[in-house]
């Protein structure tokens, strides 16, 4: 039996780059290490590795009255060339140790899910998918979003960020039309009236993407909450 791998920044102590923990952590997870390791908030989090079998696994040290996420971290996924984002399952406000173990195999399953074999063959990517699974505390926010290093519609050097009151599947899965802000430089040259978010929280985001960004010398998105 063994304990789930507690994410907090030592796995990726010394590299540079998330990608070298992929093969055992999955992209997802690796991502989250990284930014922990380099002072970002992040929820509480631990990750089934890549080969590890859940039944062995012991999740006495969850807390049974707490809500968890319990998110895909395939080798291929938050990759360079193609995210695979919604091609895996996530599941949100898991309580409880059979729930928990029941979403980490659904998780596992949607590895070989039709939509995903779909996605693969779009990307002419035939071969094997390892999966990690990352279960991570559940936040309630008060608002969820993305926010881009370089637009994603124009390819301009400026930050863009998008967001939602509440949930972050509203945005990404239930298609609601969200705020939108742009930065270029220091400026906002688009904000909209009357959001839920308040600036000094967009100012960070939009500092953090910038920050991260140029650490990695390359465009990256990332998603957020306010809680």
């Amino acid at each position: 039996m063994s304990q789930p791998t507690e994410l907090t920044g030592s796995l990726s102590k010394g590299s540079r780059r998330p990608t070298d923990l992929v093969d055992h952590i999955g992209g997802k997870a690796a991502h989250v290490d990284w930014l922990i390791g380099r002072g970002v908030p992040v929820p509480r989090t631990w990750v089934i590795p890549v080969g590890v079998d859940p039944d062995t696994v012991v999740l006495d040290g969850l807390i049974s009255t707490r809500a968890y996420a319990v998110r895909s971290s395939a080798t291929v996924e938050d990759g360079k060339e193609a995210s695979y984002a919604g091609q895996f399952a996530t599941i949100l406000d898991v309580r409880g140790e059979s729930a928990i173990r029941a979403a980490v195999a659904d998780v596992l399953a949607s590895a070989e899910s039709n939509l995903e074999e779909a996605y693969r063959a779009a990307l002419e990517h035939t071969g094997p998918i390892s999966m990690a699974v990352m279960i991570q505390e559940f936040v309630t926010p008060k608002a969820s979003g993305v926010a881009f290093s370089r637009n994603p519609i124009t390819g301009l050097n400026e930050v863009v960020i998008e967001a939602v009151e509440g949930r972050g599947d509203r945005l990404v899965s239930e298609g609601h039309t969200p705020d939108r802000w742009v930065r270029r430089g220091d400026q906002w040259i688009e904000h909209p009236e009357g959001s839920a978010v308040a600036t000094p929280v967009v100012d960070e985001v939009a500092d953090t993407c910038r920050r991260l960004a140029d650490e990695l010398d390359e465009a990256i998105d990332l998603e957020w909450v306010w809680d």
